[in-house]
């Protein structure tokens, strides 16, 4: 009977942490949506590449909704979709249900955020500096 019970506690121990694990997981990533949602300004552009679309003075709009816009300089203007998970906003421009292009959120502020950007659409790398519009 002691065993069952030391079982018992152990599995439920097990259970209890997995499930508080994973809920503080999924509190970060609504706290990081809320945060990344508004009218963002570039204004630091990063790179050894030439292949980067983004410039000094564009802008990131991010939908609580999921959509994406990008726009700017010349008639510079991108649609898509996006998420984050585990400090990754991943934006998907062509609706093929695959990363075209992954930026890991470095720092972020009310008034700032930092990306660290690997651009599969584009094949480049570059980080961005972006302020709240």
């Amino acid at each position: 009977m002691k065993k069952l019970l030391r079982h018992t506690l152990c599995l439920a121990i097990v259970l209890l942490t997995t499930a508080g694990l994973t809920s503080c997981e999924d509190e970060h990533d609504l706290w990081m949506r809320d945060n990344i949602v508004g009218t963002w300004q570039i204004y630091d552009v990063r790179s050894y590449d030439y292949n980067v679309p983004y410039r000094t003075g564009d802008f990131m709009e991010f939908f609580y909704d999921g959509t994406y816009r990008g726009y700017g300089r010349n008639g510079f203007d991108e649609y898509g979709d996006w998420d984050v998970t585990d400090n990754i906003i991943s934006f998907d421009f062509n609706h093929d249900y695959r990363t075209d292009m992954a930026a890991r959120v470095d720092d972020i502020g009310y008034s700032y955020m930092d990306l660290d950007v690997t651009d599969f659409y584009n094949g480049s790398h570059y980080y961005l500096r972006l302020r709240r519009y």
